[in-house]
C-alpha cells in the first residue's frame, strides 16, 4: 500500500474536502514529493448527539458517555457541561442583550465622541452575560446535589460519584460535571455490544435529560503516556487581533504535533475532531474528516483513535458579528466544547490503561530540556505527584519570519498561568485546562532541566511590542511609543546582537505575589505584570522568556522531518 499523502503538499490534486486553503504558518518545510492515496476513513463512527436543551429541565448538557471494556462495562461515565450546551448558552447572551450591542456600541461612540477605549468600558456586556446566565441556572434550580442515571428502558440508578467543579454563587468557567454510574448486572452485555442508552436527571425534576447512546470504549495495551488533542481540520483565522490575520493550516500543524510527540515518547494518541460536518456525519454512521491524511498512518498502527466532536464556531460568530468582531463567545464561556474533550479523553486514556496523559493544543509542543531524553524519562526521574506542568512559553523566530519548526530559535513571552500538563490517568480525577481541579495539585517542570512547553502560536513573533506580548492587556491600538521604545531598550538586545541572553542562563524562581521592602501596592502590581521587566526582576522571578534557545530549531526540527517522511512519504 502507498503511503498517505504528506498534507504540506500544496500543488494541485484530486478535490479533497476542506484540505486546501490557508496560508502555510508552523510547519517543517523541507521540499519533497509525497506519494498519493484517497482520503483514509478512521473505524470510529460514534458521536453523541448534542440534545437542544429546550427539551429538558437539567442544569447540564452531555457531551460524551461510555463504558469501558476493560471493566467489562460494569461502569459508566457521563461527562456533561454545567454551563450547557451551545443553544442554552446562545440564550443566555439573547437575555444579555446579544442582538442590541451594536446599535448601543454606535450610540455610545456619538456621545463619547468616537473614543473606542470609553465605548468599550462602557459596554458592560460581561457583567451582562454573567448575570443572565446565573439566573438561568436559577431557573432550572442551581447545580445538582444528586443525580440519577437512566438505563435503557428507563431504570433508574443513582450516581455513585459526581465531580464538578463550580462556584458558591453560580457557575465558574470551565465548569464540567463527569457523573459515574453502575451498570445493572443484567444490562452488562447490552452496554458492552453497544446497545444501550444512558439518561440523567437530577431527582425532582419533571424532565430529565434525554437518553443518549452508550459508546464502549474499547481495550488497549497497556502504555506509559498518551496525549489528548482537541483539533479541527479546517483553517481558522486566529482570535486574536493581537496577531493580525494569521492563519492556520490546521493539518500542518496536525501532522507536525503527533509527529513530534511521538518522536518525543508519546505512545497512544486520542483526538476529538470538531472539524466542520465531522460530527454531524458521524451522528449518520459515517466518519469522514479533512484530517484523514493526516491520522492514517498512526491508525494503521492501532496508536490513534478519533472521536467526532461537536464544532460550536457558530457562537463565536454571533458574537463576533454582534461586538465588530471585538468578542467571540469564548470571552464569556471559554470552551465549553474544549473543557468536556479534555475530561472525555482523560477517561478515555483510564478506560485504555495509559498511566500518565499529555493535554496540549495543536500549536502547543512539550518538548524534554534535553534532547536525548523522552518525555517518559522525564516523568519516572520526577518525584511524585498527581500532575506535572508546563507554563506556555511563545517560541518564534529571533529575527525574520516564522518558518516552523527549525525557525523557532528564542523563547518570547512565558505566561505563568497559561500552563498545560501531564496528569495522571487515576489519580487526577478532573481537569480544567490548565491544571488539576479535583484530585491534587501538579508540580512544574523545570523548562532548562526537565521539559518545556513551546507555544508555537501562528502570527507571534518580536516585530512589535504588542503582537510579542510585551505589552499587558488589549490595546485596540497596539503598541503604544512608550511601549516600543521600551520594547527596543529591554528586550531586543536580549535577543539579537552582543548582548543576546541565552534562555539556560535566564533568572529561574517564582514570582512573588508580597511586596518587596518599600513598595506600594500600586508597584507591586505593575512589577508583576510588567512583560518585558520581570524576567530580571529583583525577586529572580521563574521567566524563561526573551531568550535565546536554539534546541527547539536545531535538535528536535531534523527529528521531526525525518518522522514524517517516514509517516508520509
Amino acid at each position: 500500500m502507498r503511503r498517505p499523502r504528506d498534507p504540506r503538499r500544496n500543488k494541485k490534486q484530486r478535490p479533497v474536502a476542506a484540505l486546501a486553503g490557508a496560508a502555510l504558518i508552523v510547519v517543517v518545510s523541507v521540499p519533497y514529493v509525497a506519494l498519493h492515496l484517497p482520503q483514509q476513513r478512521t473505524q470510529r463512527t460514534e458521536a453523541t448527539p448534542i440534545i437542544p436543551d429546550e427539551l429538558h429541565d437539567q442544569p447540564f448538557a452531555i457531551y460524551d458517555s461510555f463504558v469501558s471494556a476493560k471493566d467489562r462495562c460494569s461502569t459508566a461515565t457521563v461527562i456533561a457541561q454545567l454551563d450547557g450546551g451551545p443553544s442554552r448558552r446562545l440564550a443566555v447572551l439573547r437575555a444579555a442583550g446579544l442582538e442590541e450591542w451594536n446599535n448601543k456600541r454606535q450610540e455610545l461612540r456619538r456621545s463619547l465622541d468616537g473614543c473606542e477605549a470609553c465605548v468599550a468600558g462602557r459596554m458592560r456586556v460581561r457583567p451582562a452575560v454573567k448575570e443572565a446566565a446565573a439566573a438561568h441556572l436559577a431557573k432550572l434550580g442551581g447545580l445538582p446535589q444528586s443525580l440519577e442515571c437512566g438505563f435503557g428502558d428507563e431504570r433508574w440508578v443513582a450516581a455513585a460519584e459526581h465531580l464538578e467543579r463550580s462556584a458558591n454563587k453560580g457557575l465558574e468557567r470551565k465548569a464540567t460535571l463527569i457523573v459515574e454510574c453502575p451498570v445493572p448486572r443484567d444490562l452488562m452485555e447490552a452496554a458492552c455490544a453497544g446497545r444501550l442508552t444512558i439518561a440523567l436527571r437530577t431527582p425532582g425534576r419533571l424532565r430529565p435529560h434525554p437518553a443518549v447512546p452508550l459508546h464502549v470504549q474499547r481495550q488497549a495495551t497497556p502504555t506509559f503516556l498518551g496525549a489528548c488533542l482537541w483539533a479541527t481540520g479546517d483553517a481558522f483565522a486566529e482570535r486574536s487581533k493581537r496577531v493580525g490575520t494569521a492563519t492556520a493550516k490546521s493539518e500542518e500543524e496536525v501532522a507536525t504535533w503527533l509527529a513530534l510527540h511521538e518522536v518525543a515518547g508519546v505512545e497512544r494518541f486520542l483526538v476529538f475532531d470538531n472539524s466542520k460536518g465531522v460530527h454531524a456525519r458521524a451522528l449518520k454512521g459515517q466518519f469522514q474528516s479533512p484530517l484523514d491524511a493526516v491520522y492514517a498512518p498512526f491508525i494503521q498502527r492501532g496508536m490513534l483513535e478519533v472521536v467526532p466532536w461537536p464544532d460550536e464556531r457558530f457562537l463565536d460568530e454571533r458574537v463576533q458579528a454582534a461586538t465588530e468582531g471585538n468578542l467571540t463567545a469564548q470571552t464569556f464561556f471559554g470552551r465549553p466544547s474544549q473543557f468536556a474533550a479534555i475530561n472525555s479523553c482523560h477517561r478515555r486514556m483510564l478506560a485504555q490503561s495509559v498511566e500518565w496523559v499529555l493535554h496540549a493544543d495543536a500549536d502547543e509542543y512539550a518538548l524534554p530540556s534535553v534532547p536525548s531524553e523522552s518525555l517518559q524519562d522525564v516523568l519516572r526521574r520526577q518525584p511524585p505527584a498527581t500532575a506535572y506542568a508546563m507554563p506556555s512559553i511563545f517560541y518564534a523566530p529571533c529575527e525574520g519570519s516564522n518558518d516552523g519548526l527549525k525557525s523557532l530559535t528564542c523563547a518570547g513571552r512565558a505566561v505563568m498561568h497559561r500552563r498545560k500538563i501531564i496528569a495522571h490517568a487515576r489519580q487526577a480525577r478532573l481537569l480544567h485546562p490548565h491544571g488539576v481541579a479535583i484530585g491534587g495539585e501538579a508540580a512544574e517542570l523545570d523548562p532548562s532541566k526537565d521539559a518545556r512547553l513551546v507555544h508555537a502560536r501562528r502570527g507571534y513573533s518580536f516585530d512589535d511590542a504588542y503582537v510579542a506580548r510585551a505589552v499587558m492587556g488589549t490595546r485596540e491600538g497596539g503598541a503604544s511609543r512608550r511601549d516600543t521604545a521600551r520594547f527596543d531598550e529591554l528586550v531586543r538586545p536580549r535577543l539579537a546582537g552582543p548582548g543576546t541572553v541565552p534562555c539556560v542562563d535566564a533568572p529561574a524562581g517564582r514570582v512573588t505575589s508580597k511586596a518587596l521592602p518599600g513598595e506600594r501596592r500600586v508597584e507591586m502590581w505593575t512589577r508583576r505584570r510588567d512583560a518585558m521587566e520581570v524576567c530580571d526582576s529583583a525577586d529572580k522571578s521563574w521567566r524563561w522568556c526573551w531568550c535565546v534557545d536554539s534546541d527547539v530549531a536545531t535538535a528536535w526540527a531534523p527529528r521531526v522531518e525525518a518522522a514524517r517522511r517516514r509517516l508520509y512519504g
